[in-house]
């Protein structure tokens, strides 16, 4: 392996000045070649592996000899940095030739053996970044790329330019000629591009990365293409579907080179973090298949008890039903009267309820497909549903203030629950399933009787702002409240005295205290002793529940704060999503930093969720991807792409057969956590309504932030996404299992 070093001996991203030769078997340094006097930008073996070439900003390129590492050839003539130099595949010249490409907008061809240059190509418009020589012997053409943003085919000989392929909107970054007779080119505009030598026709553009491709390159059979990007993956790419089949992360900065071993088994990449890596080029544990969905945000998403389906809630106005096993979207149900913020499946997945912000719920049969019922009756906006642990009954909050407890059979409503002075916003069901806890922008929890319908407790506490979550304990005695003011309360769910409204109000028997800023997700600990709470002041704090005692202080986070925190089924590990973009697993007694989960490339990771087994976690970012991760030993399984905006809310199916991920462009999606494939998109098919966005920003300027906004745009995204995970959550259809996993972050 040759990459880049440092004058000092230590690697660096581009060096400084130096190159040096590892043994790609036992991972150590066998020669460093010095003589450059800046950064070198490129290096090739030559065809027989005895000598290398390296280009550098410089001006110039030098030849050395692999083995003794003695400078054999220093090759003068450009007069601005060389950027990128290429070996002749062989034929006629015996692998004598070199190419090299230039910021002066020149190619100029050598001849190794000498150092006298033969040819120089003038280029067209721009620096040439990247050039490459027909592979099959023939050495009269090769292909460039460069700051024009165009490709061009050269012959050799004549100078002359044969053809210009033209198509991507950026710098042209790199260039291969592969063995089929097909050019390859990475560009600034993210894209990957394969074109016909012959034609000059385009007949793929492979898009996934977030940023810059850097470097491209071949497998030896033509079969495969690997790409570099500055968004700091690795993707391997099918060259007969034109997919991605894995995104390889790992590195913590941009991928400036990739490169394939001869046998093709193999991918090395080098890295501005300092770094080079050797991958399998078909890990198992790195696959991304293609994923398609809802048209609009996402707002709530929820699974079915055994697993097997998924179901999501967009502003696009549709429903829409995921296997979980195969990825693929099975049902597609439109026809709601407004966005879908308000999704859950019954616990023998046979049906769905979705609420919209029409204030009507629909039951449709996942079986057929049919619509089955339309509940009517709520004269606000619907936030939040459930179904009854019988299947027979469906729960619903509104933003008229009131809970509603419906007949799956009949569609009529049953008992209609009213307290509250302000809007529904979360629910969630308790444990046993005989009782639901609501929390509302009016600055209290209720806690309801499913049979009667009466208020059993009316919980108010110290809290000064609205209910942005709720969660039950495991043993179903204790409720958790999370708000705006720093602090979570936790409530006896059963009543503690008698009230002239009918139910009983009740403070707060614990509040737990440290963060110095909003608490945005509440967890508790599977055997119900310790709370954990993810701040945007970057830290987790845990405390034991009995003796308000703060635990840990977890600190490591970067950005803006950390925006999600779950327990692991075995209560040792927490694992936590924050704006710095990373996912990290924390040992629970020690507050230890196990893994750091690197891969999303959005502003940050804004929900996590432990699988059941506590083996593998997933998380949603704003780079649209939800992945999934091996909580063992860091390594991304999947990335799920298909979201077209924010990730902000992500969960397990008990059992770990399917994920649900809700998203701000208006879709819930249920994914086949095997497989990666998408099972259902839940979406809506009108547009979404305009009060949308000139609803939400003052509410998020004013009511949640206390700023104008006009000079903190940062403050200002933060508060959106706080207000887009309140209303997710409380829009979240929850079955019994799924609650325990959405509760714990609703905030």
């Amino acid at each position: 392996v040759v990459g880049l070093i440092s004058e000092n001996g230590t690697p660096a991203g581009l060096g400084d000045g130096g190159a040096v030769i590892w043994n790609g078997v036992q991972g150590k340094v066998d020669r460093v070649l010095t003589g450059h006097s800046e950064s070198i930008w490129s290096v090739a073996w030559s065809p027989d592996d005895t000598r290398l070439a390296s280009a550098s900003l410089d001006r110039s390129v030098r030849i050395w000899d692999a083995a003794t590492g003695e400078c054999l050839n220093v090759l003068e003539g450009h007069e601005d940095h060389v950027w990128s130099v290429a070996w002749s595949s062989g034929g006629g010249d015996g692998g004598d030739r070199l190419a090299s490409g230039s910021r002066d907008k020149t190619i100029r061809i050598w001849d190794a053996a000498t150092g006298k240059c033969d040819r120089v190509l003038e280029g067209r418009g721009g620096g040439i970044y990247s050039v490459s020589f027909e592979p099959n012997g023939d050495t009269d053409r090769i292909v460039s790329g460069g700051t024009d943003n165009c490709i061009y085919i050269w012959n050799v000989a004549s100078g002359d330019c044969l053809k210009v392929l033209c198509g991507h909107t950026d710098w042209v970054r790199s260039v291969v000629w592969s063995q089929d007779n097909k050019i390859l080119s990475g560009s600034a505009d993210k894209s990957v591009r394969i074109w016909d030598a012959a034609t000059a026709e385009c007949h793929q553009v492979l898009h996934g990365h977030a940023d810059s491709v850097w470097s491209v390159a071949t497998s030896h059979d033509g079969r495969h293409i690997v790409s570099g990007s500055t968004d700091k993956t690795v993707r391997v790419w099918d060259v007969s579907a034109g997919q991605c089949e894995h995104v390889l992360t790992g590195h913590r900065g941009s991928v400036w080179s990739v490169s394939y071993t001869s046998d093709g088994k193999k991918v090395v990449s080098g890295s501005a973090d300092t770094t080079i890596i050797t991958w399998d080029a078909a890990p198992a544990t790195s696959s991304e298949p293609a994923l398609t969905g809802h048209g609009a945000s996402i707002w709530s998403v929820d699974l079915s008890k055994n697993g097997k389906c998924l179901v999501s809630g967009s502003s696009d106005k549709t429903v829409r039903v995921w296997n979980t096993d195969t990825g693929f979207c099975t049902r597609a149900f439109s026809g709601q009267g407004g966005p879908v913020w308000a999704v859950a499946v019954s616990r023998d997945a046979r049906r769905v309820v979705a609420g919209s912000t029409d204030g009507r719920a629909n039951i449709y049969n996942i079986t057929n497909g049919e619509h089955e019922l339309e509940l009517s009756g709520h004269t606000g906006k619907i936030w939040c549903v459930a179904w009854s642990n019988d299947c027979s009954r469906v729960i619903s909050g509104s933003q008229d203030k009131s809970l509603k407890v419906w007949d799956v059979a009949t569609g009529k409503c049953l008992r209609t629950m009213i307290g509250h002075e302000g809007d529904v916003r979360a629910m969630c069901l308790s444990p046993d399933g005989t009782k639901v806890a609501s929390g509302s922008s009016d600055k209290s929890i209720r806690v309801w009787s499913l049979s009667s319908g009466s208020c059993r407790n009316h919980l108010k506490g110290n809290i000064k702002s609205g209910v942005l979550a709720v969660a039950w304990s495991p043993d179903g005695k204790y409720l958790a409240a999370g708000s705006s003011e720093k602090t979570v309360q936790v409530f006896l769910a059963a009543k503690q005295r008698s009230s002239a409204e009918g139910g009983e109000t009740t403070t707060t028997t614990t509040t737990l205290s440290g963060h110095s800023r909003r608490i945005n997700s509440v967890t508790w600990s599977p055997d119900g002793e310790k709370i954990a709470a993810a701040s945007t002041d970057k830290t987790i704090r845990i405390w034991n529940f009995r003796t308000r005692e703060c635990m840990q202080v977890i600190t490591g986070h970067t950005g803006l704060g950390v925006y999600s925190v779950h327990w692991s089924s075995d209560g040792e590990r927490l694992v936590s999503g924050g704006t710095d973009k990373t996912v990290r697993v924390w040992s629970a007694s020690s507050g230890r930093c196990e893994h750091v989960l690197t891969g999303h490339t959005g502003l940050g990771v804004y929900s996590v969720a432990w699988s059941e087994d506590g083996r593998r976690l997933v998380s949603g970012s704003r780079d649209r991807t939800v992945q999934v991760w091996d909580a063992d030993n860091g390594k991304c399984l999947w990335v799920l792409r298909g979201h077209t905006n924010w990730v902000f809310l992500v969960a397990w199916e008990k059992g770990g057969r399917r994920i649900a991920s809700v998203s701000d462009d208006n879709t819930c999606r249920i994914w086949d956590s095997s497989s990666g494939e998408c099972l259902e998109v839940l979406e809506n098919t009108r547009e979404i309504p305009a009060y949308f966005d000139t609803a939400l920003t003052p509410c998020v300027t004013k009511d949640l932030s206390g700023r104008s906004g006009e000079n903190d745009p940062v403050g200002i995204q933060c508060d959106k996404v706080q207000v887009y995970k309140q209303r997710a959550c409380a829009w979240m259809g929850k079955s019994v299992n799924f609650f325990k996993l959405i509760e714990k972050r609703e905030s």
